[in-house]
């Protein structure tokens, strides 16, 4: 029988001590994002039969009488976040599970308004049917794949900017990383969103 206990971060930490953990699902960044955005946080470890599987960040965000929970919540510079899995017989339908038990505690606590984002390529999770898949954006292109199968993937629009660009003579080029092309292309990202929110830090 599944069960589901909010957490502390302090109390998450030792359950994951010895993981390896991508950046996102970190303790520490779920800290920075909480005191950075002013989100408070309790980490969901869901258990079965009082065996403990997985966690998942929450963070909080109350807009009057509105609570919007995410893992994680949108402008937290945060794209993902995902389970952490507690043991290693964790199979995809056992998430399926977790996702709709968590969910259901989440509305029976109040939530009007949940975001989840993970790097599952599910679009849908069973029991909720009542959510909207949006396909995460990104000025991250993964180049292991080959020229043709990067073109048949991408959006109808991001095809037509790159045509006009190909139009106006525009060429692309693979460089070796160095200290100055990250600020040639920070100051390019800053001279485009001119007149809106700065850019995201480049370090």
């Amino acid at each position: 029988m599944l069960n589901i206990s909010l957490i502390s971060i302090d109390l998450a930490k030792n359950l994951v001590r010895d993981k390896v953990l991508g950046l996102y699902q970190e303790p520490f960044w779920w800290e920075i994002v909480e005191n950075g955005f002013d989100k408070s946080c309790k980490v969901a470890l869901i258990s079965d039969m009082n065996n403990d599987k997985v966690l998942l960040p929450l963070f909080f965000h109350k807009i009057g009488p509105i609570l919007r929970i995410g893992s994680p919540l949108q402008g937290t510079f945060t794209p993902y976040m995902g389970f952490i899995h507690l043991c290693d017989d964790i199979s995809l339908s056992d998430e399926d599970s977790y996702w709709s038990y968590l969910i259901t505690y989440l509305h029976k606590m109040g939530a009007h308004w949940i975001e989840i984002s993970t790097t599952s390529e599910k679009k849908v999770i069973k029991g909720c049917s009542n959510f909207v898949y949006k396909t995460p954006e990104t000025i991250v292109l993964n180049t292991n794949n080959n020229e043709d199968f990067l073109w048949q993937n991408m959006q109808g629009r991001s095809r037509n900017l790159v045509r006009k660009a190909e139009k106006f003579g525009l060429k692309a080029s693979i460089l070796k990383s160095s200290d100055t092309d990250v600020e040639l292309f920070y100051s390019m990202r800053s001279e485009e969103r001119r007149g809106g929110k700065e850019c995201r830090s480049r370090w």
